[in-house]
């Protein structure tokens, strides 16, 4: 990463919902040859279109790019995570499996540091891991909250995560930015299901 690129990131993490950073570096990036930039354009456009001809055009062209792209731009997370979502050109939803997430935490954040809605998936399998070890106080802040400035996971928290409703929301960030989460249990597959 360039200190250019750096920067203009920075910028984004800041003012998260202000596009005009967005615009910023997705001029950069276009001009640079990187087609994310014309992705970050496409999904703001189709962010600002009323339902109908010319924003289905544009979330066309969209799905284009990302079918083409989702994996380079997933970079070391496009094996871990079940699905992510790619919201006004950046990573801005993922679902994993809450032993995959204790495991690549810092990896997503790494590249998703705007993400704002993780679905964490319990169930078999999991080695007995299921909401409730978010909820221990003990619970190393790897599993309850890597730090977003540093995507570090340190010390010892005693509170459970932003992102698992596992409780009452956090009230430690704005509701704006605190991550929405979604507890699930993994689809099991059609072969998976005949031998139950």
């Amino acid at each position: 990463m360039t200190d250019r690129e750096a920067e203009l990131l920075e910028a984004i993490v800041r003012a998260p919902e202000d596009d005009t950073p967005r615009l910023i570096f997705a001029d950069w990036l276009s001009e640079q040859g990187d087609p994310r930039g014309e992705l970050i354009h496409l999904q703001l456009r189709a962010a600002s279109l009323e339902a109908g001809g010319e924003r289905n055009k544009v979330r066309a062209a969209e799905n284009k790019l990302l079918d083409a792209h989702r994996a380079a731009w997933l970079g070391p997370i496009a094996g871990v995570v079940e699905k992510a979502e790619f919201r006004r050109g950046f990573v801005a939803m993922v679902r994993m499996t809450a032993r995959a997430w204790i495991a690549h935490a810092k990896s997503v954040l790494a590249v998703a540091p705007l993400i704002d809605e993780l679905e964490l998936l319990f169930g078999e399998g999991e080695g007995g891991l299921g909401p409730e070890a978010f909820e221990r106080r003990d619970a190393p802040r790897a599993l309850v909250e890597p730090s977003r400035d540093h995507a570090e996971p340190v010390g010892r928290s005693p509170q459970r995560p932003p992102w698992a409703r596992c409780g009452p929301s956090s009230s430690r960030a704005p509701p704006s930015r605190r991550p929405k989460a979604k507890r699930s249990r993994p689809r099991s597959s059609p072969s998976s299901e005949r031998s139950a």
